[in-house]
């Protein structure tokens, strides 16, 4: 901020009298001249401040604030590792030395994939949400008010550190994209590499092991893969939506609860009707489509505990706002978060009486504005 503050004098030192205002002046005409000069040049120095303070404001708060991009970059690289380090475990878990049948490591194995695909479902998740914040970054920037260089042109050296501040910052937000672009993708190769992988495994240990029916062996544990295949990612995709459902009720969050209810009851009735086309051995889906049954209920009950509390939408808006500002760290009397202090303060302002009267897309739209800011400063 001092920096800052120094930049901003340096800049105001210009627009004295002396300087704006030469000693001889020949008439009133130049007079006017020199004062539209002098507020054009006031305007462009508030457009370049606006410009610089957005940029500070994406660096100190969005990339490096306690929980912003740097920090979640991080978090999901340091989980990412882990959980393609845990992978070794499955084929360790492959053995069948001295054993009879191959219960006991389908099992073992099923329940690993599983572990895993609910793991990798969860990564995709919450980095995806790395990408779409480096995006709200990025729009930042391109809205940012454009300024004159050429009525500037004293500043040049200013000028060149803003933008190089600029590049510096665009730099980094496309690293974070290749989070999403680069090694998101990679999630599910992985999964499909390891199942091909555990079948090699098995098969090695089946011809080490006379006791075991070889060609049976195998193809029960092919069908039991491919009924992970068929039905983990969805399923896990289904416990998602489920616990985001719970979190979005305790919240009181209305409108996403209500969109994502839509959301879920497409999801829910598209994974049920492919387990039940599906001509793998029911006796390896049926647990899968009653597990997957029980959450979509989980589902439509959560929602349906939201409803029955019997209060208006705009009140469940009052009651989030409550939760939001009794649960962030933010520091508004410094004025080191403005942007969402202005949010705050704004929804703080609308009385209760015209909450009541404000449409269902106001009161959403209120809801997005207090999701933002709680994402971005929770405790």
């Amino acid at each position: 901020m001092k920096k800052i503050n120094l930049i901003l004098l340096s800049i105001i030192s210009f627009t004295t009298t002396s300087t704006i205002f030469p000693e001889s002046e020949p008439d009133n005409i130049q007079l006017d001249r020199r004062e539209k000069e002098a507020l054009n040049k006031l305007s462009e120095i508030d457009n370049l401040s606006e410009y610089y303070g957005r940029i500070i404001y994406i660096r100190d708060n969005l990339i490096f604030g306690s929980k912003g991009l740097d920090y979640q970059f991080k978090n999901c690289t340091l989980r990412l590792g882990n959980w393609i380090n845990d992978w070794s475990t499955l084929l360790s878990s492959i053995d069948l030395h001295d054993k009879e049948n191959t219960n006991i490591v389908q099992n073992s194995v099923k329940n690993f994939l599983q572990k895993q695909i609910d793991q990798g479902e969860s990564l995709k998740q919450s980095c995806s949400i790395i990408d779409n914040k480096a995006n709200e970054a990025r729009l930042i920037i391109k809205k940012m008010p454009e300024f004159n260089s050429t009525k500037l042109s004293e500043y040049n050296q200013i000028l060149e550190e803003v933008e190089k501040v600029k590049f510096r910052i665009t730099q980094i937000l496309e690293k974070y994209s290749l989070i999403h672009n680069d090694k998101i993708p990679k999630i599910n190769e992985i999964i499909d590499l390891t199942r091909r992988a555990s079948l090699v495994k098995l098969k090695t240990e089946l011809i080490a092991n006379i006791k075991i029916p070889l060609q049976s062996a195998i193809s029960e544990f092919q069908t039991m893969l491919e009924a992970s295949k068929l039905s983990d990612q969805a399923l896990s995709h289904i416990l998602q939506l489920e616990q985001k459902m719970d979190s979005l009720v305790l919240n009181m969050q209305y409108f996403k609860a209500k969109n994502l209810l839509n959301k879920s009851r497409e999801d829910c009735s598209s994974q049920i009707s492919s387990l039940e086309k599906s001509p793998i051995d029911k006796k390896y889906l049926n647990p899968i489509r009653e597990r997957t049954i029980n959450l979509c209920n989980a589902i439509e009950n959560h929602f349906k505990n939201l409803t029955q509390l019997n209060i208006k939408n705009y009140e469940f808006i009052k009651n989030y706002y409550e939760l939001v500002s009794a649960n962030i760290n933010i520091d508004c009397k410094n004025k080191n978060n403005t942007i969402a202090c202005q949010k705050l303060n704004i929804i703080n302002s609308i009385d209760l009486n015209t909450l009541a009267e404000l449409p269902e897309n106001k009161l959403e739209y209120i809801e997005d504005l207090l999701e933002q800011v709680y994402e971005d400063y929770k405790k």
